[in-house]
């Protein structure tokens, strides 16, 4: 067994030299040829190096506590330092290859594709120049949130209206905050439960402009990522520490400028406070680890059920809007 690097090395060493040598020997310059292959084949060294480690770290018996941190072996099921019931060593050996959902999958890639599409529907239906906004008629047929016809009924406007955006510096805005928010919120939460808190808080933003007299048609995502903000920033308090803390201000700090930004350019900023406002209560009251076990754990998955059929249904019903609304 010991004298099998050797061996490899001495097999690299050879095939090298050969390679050189037909090279040189039609017309090309021997030392370029020797350094390139010398450098292909320590990346291809590095490379095996990095799959044996990861294949290692995927087969490893040891799980850590997600409670207090305590590393336990791969065989126990309680954890020796708080108690609190280990998951299972087939869970983690899933977890760590990374199957379950990747990260270029994330929920806020997966939002931040329904908003695009939803803005593209809208763009094909207009037609015109990308820069320029959509009519207050196509939002209202599209979802549009518009007091008169929720209170007639059309209650999924509360909802589908957080798909909508008036133009498209409208959507990008809102892009570059849910790239900044949404995967923070995914972190502490979890994945589906962000998208949940989105939607709760949405459909909140949209009640509290309401109550504060809404009298225009209201479009967009900002509601529900103000309360994906206020969600982040009220835990980041609670919680206590100096990196919750750090999420904390920094949340803070996109709040203020999307109450800045929505000032100016005449934005709902009702919906924005009581999107705020709501996810803040939430994420004072929802301890995440809490929800992980336990008769929470059952109403975590509930709340993660809802908020798929929410989104889901609501983007359908902006993508194809029911039959016999306003043109």
């Amino acid at each position: 067994m010991g004298e099998r690097p050797d061996k490899d090395r001495k097999d690299d060493t050879d095939w090298v030299d050969r390679v050189t040598a037909v090279a040189q020997r039609l017309g090309f310059n021997a030392i370029r040829v020797r350094w390139r292959l010398e450098a292909w084949r320590e990346r291809l060294r590095r490379r095996r190096e990095a799959a044996v480690t990861r294949a290692e770290h995927v087969r490893r018996r040891h799980l850590v506590c997600p409670e207090c941190g305590r590393l336990a072996d791969g065989d126990e099921r309680v954890c020796a330092g708080c108690g609190k019931p280990l998951p299972s060593s087939a869970t983690v050996v899933v977890r760590r290859a990374g199957v379950l959902l990747p990260r270029v999958f994330s929920i806020s890639t997966l939002l931040a594709i329904a908003l695009l599409a939803v803005y593209a529907r809208l763009l094909l239906v207009e037609g015109g120049s990308p820069l320029r906004g959509f009519s207050v008629s196509t939002l209202v047929r599209f979802g549009g949130h518009w007091p008169p016809l929720v209170e007639a009924g059309e209650w999924w406007r509360l909802g589908t209206s957080a798909f909508l955006h008036v133009g498209l510096w409208h959507v990008l805005f809102n892009l570059l905050a849910l790239s900044q928010i949404g995967p923070a919120v995914e972190e502490v939460f979890g994945r589906l439960r962000m998208l949940f808190l989105f939607m709760l808080t949405a459909v909140a933003a949209n009640l509290g402009s309401e109550a504060f007299g809404l009298h225009a048609v209201a479009a967009g995502a900002s509601g529900g990522l103000m309360g994906l903000i206020g969600v982040a920033a009220g835990w980041g308090h609670v919680e206590g520490t100096p990196q919750s803390r750090d999420l904390r201000n920094r949340m803070l700090l996109w709040a203020v400028y999307t109450m800045a930004f929505g000032w100016f350019i005449g934005a709902d900023n009702a919906a924005h406070g009581v999107g705020f406002v709501s996810g803040a209560v939430l994420g004072f009251v929802i301890r995440p680890r809490r929800w992980k076990t336990g008769p929470l754990h059952v109403l975590g998955v509930v709340a993660d059920l809802v908020g798929v059929a929410a989104a889901g249904a609501c983007v359908f019903l902006a993508l194809v809007p029911p039959a016999g609304l306003p043109l």
